[in-house]
């Protein structure tokens, strides 16, 4: 029976022994560890360091004591979902970059310190693992906590470990407790550790070289050495590509006709013609009198929801959903999904012909959290290999930032897609003569990376979020919506993100310029695309007074249809004349304040001129005209 004391959270503050109390044992084990009658290293030896202060004493005993007496109130790290990235560098000293958050915005503030790392001389492998190991341990809790990821470069035997951790007096046996460390995860679960080497000239024992990598490999067999940088680089894109995959869950309810009692029912996820041919399925018996699907079985295909699924009714149909739903690591591509049922008389499958993946199919993604540590060797025996390691390891955190499972997302039976767009500066404005006043002076301006819609919102996709549609040229569901307001902009975009768990929003100005240029692949056109606007855009020469179903004309560099012409699209900065001549260069947002919002790209009604990537104009929050439409950026 635990000691007096009060039930704790997993992963809070002060349960040192996790028995799930704040209690005197917690207290006493701290004292034991002073006393070094329990090991100085390892994770209860993390959380032993209460107040995280880098110290194990008697500050830490107070401060459990005093949760016991309810003085002071323990915290939990939890953050929210998303990548959360550390770095260590080590040479003869370590080099921290303490775990947060990792997204576009946050990711020049990794690229500085990788650039701000320097050689030197002396080897602390262990060292530098064993404190990725603590800052994992201690470090934030992400909800949704699905995986926990190391990766460990070297090229050269540890040096001076033994003196950084006097709780060890041989290698041996701090790379066995690193290995232990390793093997018992973090923050409950598994930790995937990645070790990757390439043997220096200064290595003297190859067998040592390559059992250090073994054993900071898990699980076993996740270690390599490579030859070269672009080895490295190759593995750190890998692992990266991993992490993408799994950092997202992806949930998926699947709408069929209601079944006779004991109908076999098979989801084949891979576009076969014949169901008996498919590897990827999900397979299960439609059980009427609860409306579920027994005995379910994965074939190929991953979920976490089990053997029976409850399914909903709405009329003759019956709703089934799948969670976190995979093939392998990869998201499952929706277009390949097809219905059978099981005809007994025949012995054989037959598709549901009537089965529509973009009617019956809905698609939820979830954030996940994901802990992941870089542990970078920075001995000066790397020597011109340094600058394209750290080139790699910059690579390595923008392959975090990329788009996680698919650019393509459903709801209410209405797909549409973002694309990725690599950041990048650009020269923003109009350094020609027919451009305007309010698009001078020319400056430049760099944006992070991100990801903007393949199209503007179509009416489908806005009546699929708001349950109405209010443009004036309805009846084509794959027309640009229009009459929306900068308001209703908000409004849309802020029921999408509670049906989708995303984050999106309207693209900022400069955002939007730089994608209708072409971002990194721009051509200095006039227009999205090219200089000849009747094969790009719908505008006031050839659109016969209306809108037109999106996608129809040609698409820029980046593959971003109507971008001029068509409907104006909303961004998110407030207007301003005069902006351009104050603009910060890095990822300007607009002015802090105003009356009116930019609008970009032209519309059906506008003159060639209107339609130019540099051309700005502005209207009022609320105002709403069968010219105005909105584009998603995120």
């Amino acid at each position: 029976m635990a000691a007096a004391g009060f039930q704790a959270q997993a992963g809070l503050q002060g349960d040192v022994n996790t028995d799930g109390y704040i209690d005197i044992d917690d207290a006493n084990i701290i004292i034991n560890i002073m006393l070094r009658k329990l090991p100085t290293g390892g994770a209860q030896a993390d959380r032993a360091d209460v107040n995280r202060d880098g110290a194990i004493d008697i500050d830490d005993v107070n401060l459990v004591v005093n949760f016991i007496l309810h003085k002071a109130t323990p915290t939990t790290d939890e953050v929210d979902a998303g990548v959360y990235l550390g770095i260590v560098g080590f040479n003869q000293q370590l080099y921290r970059k303490e775990i947060a958050l990792l997204d576009n915005r946050t990711r020049p503030e990794f690229d500085a310190f990788i650039d701000g790392l320097t050689m030197n001389s002396g080897t602390l492998l262990y060292w530098a693992a064993d404190n990725a190991l603590s800052m994992l341990q201690t470090g934030p809790v992400p909800k949704n906590l699905a995986h926990v990821v190391m990766v460990t470069f070297t090229d050269g035997l540890d040096q001076g470990s033994l003196m950084m951790n006097t709780g060890y007096s041989t290698t041996d046996q701090y790379l066995a407790a690193l290995r232990s460390r390793i093997n018992g995860g973090i923050k409950g679960k598994a930790l995937k550790s990645y070790a990757i080497g390439i043997r220096g000239n200064d290595v003297t024992n190859n067998t040592l070289f390559a059992h250090n990598l073994q054993q900071l490999a898990s699980p076993t067999g996740w270690w390599t050495e490579v030859t070269d940088m672009a080895d490295v680089a190759g593995k750190f894109d890998g692992v990266a590509t991993m992490v993408n995959h799994v950092s997202k869950s992806q949930d998926i309810a699947l709408r069929i006709p209601g079944l006779g009692n004991g109908t076999k029912v098979r989801f084949t996820f891979d576009g076969v013609l014949d169901a008996q041919l498919s590897q990827f399925y999900i397979e299960g018996t439609f059980n009427l009198p609860d409306r579920s699907l027994r005995n379910v079985r994965y074939s190929g295909v991953s979920s976490t929801s089990g053997s029976t699924i409850q399914g909903v009714q709405d009329g003759i149909f019956v709703t089934f959903k799948f969670t976190d739903t995979r093939i392998g690591d990869e998201p499952i591509e929706l277009r390949h999904v097809n219905e059978w049922y099981y005809v007994n008389s025949t012995g054989t499958w037959e598709q549901n012909s009537e089965f529509n993946p973009s009617e019956n199919l809905d698609v939820t993604v979830t954030p996940n959290g994901v802990l992941v540590f870089l542990v970078l060797d920075c001995s000066s025996s790397l020597g011109t290999d340094f600058p394209k390691l750290k080139e790699a390891a910059k690579a390595f955190v923008r392959g975090l930032t990329s788009e996680v499972l698919s650019p393509t997302y459903t709801v209410g039976g209405v797909t549409f897609e973002m694309v990725a767009v690599d950041g990048g500066t650009f020269d923003m404005g109009h350094s020609g003569t027919s451009g305007e006043a309010d698009e001078l002076p020319v400056h430049p301006v760099t944006v992070g990376d991100f990801a903007i819609g393949r199209t503007p919102v179509t009416q489908a996709l806005w009546q699929a979020v708001m349950g109405s549609n209010p443009s004036k040229f309805a009846g084509d569901p794959n027309r640009p919506v229009d009459n929306v307001s900068w308001n209703d902009c908000q409004t849309f975009i802020s029921k999408l993100n509670a049906l989708t768990s995303q984050a999106f929003r309207l693209p900022t100005e400069a955002e939007w310029e730089y994608a209708a240029r072409g971002g990194n692949k721009a051509m200095a056109t006039a227009y999205a695309g090219g200089n000849n606007l009747n094969t790009l855009g719908w505008f006031g020469e050839n659109s016969d007074n209306t809108t037109h179903p999106v996608g129809q004309k040609q698409a820029n560099e980046l593959g971003l249809y109507d971008m001029s012409g068509n409907v104006w699209e909303w961004c998110s900065d407030y207007y301003s004349s005069s902006y351009y001549s104050i603009s910060p260069r890095e990822n300007p947002t607009g002015p802090s304040s105003g009356s009116y919002h930019v609008r970009r790209g032209g519309s059906w009604d506008s003159a060639d001129t209107d339609c130019r990537v540099a051309n700005r104009d502005n209207y009022g929050s609320t105002f709403r005209k069968s010219i105005n439409g909105l584009r998603l950026a995120m």
